[in-house]
């Protein structure tokens, strides 16, 4: 049902209230955003929770790592790139086999197919980068340190800051500065710049 008046259309809503139809897409948007999140997602949430806290502390906001997977492997258990990565946290061989042999006790022999295996590497993974991040000013520049690091290993995130200060930018904070910064290949540049914004930036909203 239908009113035209002067704050123009209007939606008959829940106990026959009018709802201006300005804000449907705001009472929709989150419902929408729900069903985007796929079932193994909210299958595997407990155990992200469960890693997070274990790693990280109770007060660590767990929509960072469900967003991060989520740009990964779209929550795909067994894909695999054309690089190479595999799994729910898409790690490379080689780094699989190291993360394995820094923390044996959790991880074991590596498996990235194994969602367990490649939640627990991924939280371990982050925490171990972002300890490295301490110099970022602020925590959301600290968390872009830390996943252009993950997508495109810390050597590279140790060579953008140096060549960042040269060209003037302030080496201690992402957004900005070290971002618009690399000497990687014109692909690799874009899409490592364009991973961090996904994940804190739109995938997040999914999870918060």
């Amino acid at each position: 049902m239908e009113e035209n008046n002067k704050t123009g259309l209007r939606i008959k809503g829940l106990r026959g209230k009018f709802i201006p139809l300005i804000l449907i897409p705001l009472i929709l948007t989150p419902l929408i955003a729900k069903a985007d999140i796929p079932i193994l997602a909210r299958k595997l949430k407990p155990l992200v929770i469960r890693e997070v806290r274990y790693i990280w502390g109770k007060e660590q906001d767990v929509s960072y790592f469900m967003a991060q997977i989520h740009q990964e492997s779209g929550w795909e258990m067994k894909v695999e790139s054309i690089k190479g990565a595999k799994g729910l946290a898409q790690f490379m061989p080689s780094t699989a086999k190291w993360i394995s042999e820094l923390y044996p006790a959790a991880l074991g022999e590596n498996n990235p197919f194994d969602p367990y295996w490649a939640i627990r590497a991924l939280v371990r993974y982050d925490r171990w980068l972002y300890e490295r991040a301490y110099f970022a000013r602020e925590e959301i520049e600290r968390w872009g340190f830390l996943l252009s690091g993950y997508n495109g290993g810390w050597r590279w995130v140790i060579r953008d800051r140096m060549y960042a200060e040269e060209k003037g930018a302030d080496k201690n904070k992402w957004f900005g500065h070290v971002e618009r910064h690399s000497k990687r290949n014109r692909v690799a540049f874009k899409e490592n710049r364009n991973y961090p914004r996904a994940i804190l930036f739109k995938w997040r909203r999914l999870y918060e």
